[in-house]
């Protein structure tokens, strides 16, 4: 789509922040705000007038073969979707993606997390995924009866055909909803797929399995975040105060904010209370150095002003940050002198 509206490999680097080295890695995670600018992008192509190209499984096969090889080998579509589910922490972790059945339907609900419905962008970055899941539906659907709808909140009613044409036969445009939702209807969602290959199954479920351990394998991310807000710290101050920090340790990891507060909730963490504690560290072992002022501590520890490190100090020790000072250089003086 970014290639149809001119964008070369270059100016997309440029435009969106993304490396080259990056652009041709199959596990690289561009982080929240990288994945934000791409969107706006996509966005920007779509006023011109340009769409998502259809997707087909042998596009998908070339573009993502570990998991096209099992989203085109499940016992049946219901199955193939619910693995697109499975495995979406491979693709990225930018948005709240749920899928539900019940006796005769399966429902996807999809929210980007960077821009919640019905922001235009959330919107393409719905699109996005609905052509994805258009083209397994389609390779499992072929001559059968299936009913589709597609719930888009943020698209102009002029371009429903053309939205409606991208996604494939049968998929109608909702525009009343501002959840954006994909609704699949009919008993082909349970139909056994021909020429499934359970032992091909099982061998490329057990790869992506391995590559979900290999990503999740990592130090707990309370550890990770720590030392990422040391690693911005020590390049120096901040903007934005702690929502700020939190965007930009968010983006260093690879996701979204709202999904890093939730999995540092899985962990019994908080992102205010590891940074409190982190500051309360600092504070100790940077008071003891006689070189830094104030103004340098405070600035070392993320605070946007002297007086902010002070306020949070006193409430910490019940002392300020000159007292506590003065009360490590008295127990460090030989005995006999005085302060």
């Amino acid at each position: 789509m970014l290639a149809a509206a001119g964008v070369t490999r270059r100016e997309f680097c440029q435009r969106s922040g993304v490396q080259q080295d990056e652009l041709d890695s199959d596990s690289a995670r561009i982080g929240a705000q990288r994945y934000a600018r791409v969107q706006q992008m996509v966005r920007d192509a779509r006023q011109a007038g340009l769409l998502p190209e259809r997707s087909s499984m042998p596009a998908l096969l070339e573009d993502f073969p570990q998991l096209a090889s099992v989203w085109c080998n499940s016992p049946c579509l219901a199955t193939a979707l619910r693995h697109y589910g499975d495995y979406r922490a491979l693709l990225g972790e930018f948005d709240r993606f749920s899928l539900s059945t019940t006796e005769d339907a399966l429902e996807i609900r999809y929210q980007a997390e960077t821009h919640p419905a019905p922001s235009p962008i959330g919107t393409d970055s719905a699109l996005g995924n609905f052509v994805l899941i258009a083209a397994i539906v389609e390779h499992y659907g072929a001559g059968m009866p299936l009913q589709a709808t597609v719930a888009l909140g943020g698209v102009p009613r002029a371009e429903q055909a053309a939205v409606e044409r991208c996604l494939g036969p049968g998929c109608r445009i909702d525009l009343r909803d501002d959840v954006h939702r994909m609704l699949l209807r009919g008993p082909a969602l349970w139909r056994p797929a021909d020429g499934f290959n359970a032992l091909l199954y099982e061998h490329s479920r057990r790869r992506l399995a391995r590559e979900l351990q290999d990503l999740h394998r990592l130090p707990p991310l309370a550890t990770r975040v720590c030392a990422t807000i040391d690693a911005l710290w020590s390049r120096g101050p901040e903007p934005g105060g702690p929502a700020g920090l939190l965007s930009r340790v968010a983006d260093q990891l690879g996701m979204s904010r709202w999904t890093l507060r939730r999995r540092l909730e899985a962990e019994g963490q908080g992102f205010a209370q590891l940074l409190d504690e982190l500051r309360v560290r600092g504070a100790r072992r940077l008071l003891a150095d006689p070189k830094l002022s104030m103004f340098d501590i405070s600035q070392r520890l993320g605070f946007d002003s002297q007086s902010s490190f002070s306020r949070f100090f006193r409430q910490q020790f019940e002392q300020t940050p000159a007292e506590a000072r003065a009360r490590l250089r008295a127990r460090s003086l030989p005995l006999g002198l005085n302060a």
